[in-house]
């Protein structure tokens, strides 16, 4: 994996059809370790991850990982800076197989069965036809195998049984203890709190509360008041 760099960003605004969905946000996501960003549905929390990632265009602020500036950057510049971002909804290529999904990344595709032995016997397998927690080991996997300095996941539980949850996690905290950037939106707030370090709750498209998880998993007041405010 390659050396790890902060994700900084700042001022960012993001609109869509002329409205502004994401206003002013500042956050600074550390290497090595995981930035948890909470919110209600509607919050723009994606929206966010979509600027950053090159998907929509970003109107205004900065945003760099480590010395590379990346807004002047297409997404494909982008994840090459080392910016790799895991879009919710499973995006796996239905009818590829497993390996087949996996080399795109890259050819050599053996670190993503030590990540994840549950795909081993899977490998010939369509992807279509796999469940709904193997498609989002198989999405980690192939955005794992591009060697991200920085990754972006936005709602890895969504749809997912509680087990395989907390296994996707416990791989996300192995990698951050290995230098690996995390920026994660997720709707379990507790989960996430759990295996952060720092986290910023937006609502309304702007940054509402931010602090240590811990500290804001031991005020759920504060934490509510940042989701209804």
């Amino acid at each position: 994996m390659t050396a790890s760099a902060d994700l900084e960003i700042a001022g960012i605004t993001v609109e869509r059809s002329g409205f502004p969905i994401v206003r002013d946000i500042a956050i600074k996501a550390p290497r090595g370790k995981i930035t948890v960003l909470l919110g209600a549905n509607g919050a723009g929390r994606t929206t966010l991850l979509e600027g950053l990632a090159g998907v929509i265009p970003v109107h205004e602020g900065s945003a760099r990982l480590g010395s590379a500036s990346l807004l002047t950057l297409n997404r494909l510049q982008r994840q090459r800076k080392g910016l790799l971002f895991v879009e919710q909804g499973r995006t796996v290529f239905a009818g590829l197989t497993v390996e087949e999904n996996l080399a795109i990344a890259r050819p050599r595709t053996d670190d993503a069965y030590r990540w994840f032995p549950e795909l081993i016997k899977r490998r010939d397998l369509l992807a279509a036809n796999l469940s709904g927690g193997e498609q989002q080991m198989l999405v980690l996997a192939r955005a794992l195998l591009c060697d991200p300095a920085f990754l972006m996941v936005d709602e890895l539980s969504l749809g997912l049984a509680p087990l395989i949850v907390h296994r996707l996690l416990a791989l996300l905290v192995d990698l951050a203890a290995n230098g690996l950037g995390i920026l994660l939106v997720e709707q379990y707030a507790n989960l996430a709190l759990e295996i952060g370090q720092y986290a910023y709750v937006m609502n309304h498209g702007s940054i509402v509360l931010e602090g240590d998880c811990s500290a804001l998993l031991a005020d759920p007041a504060s934490l509510h008041k940042a989701y209804l405010s």
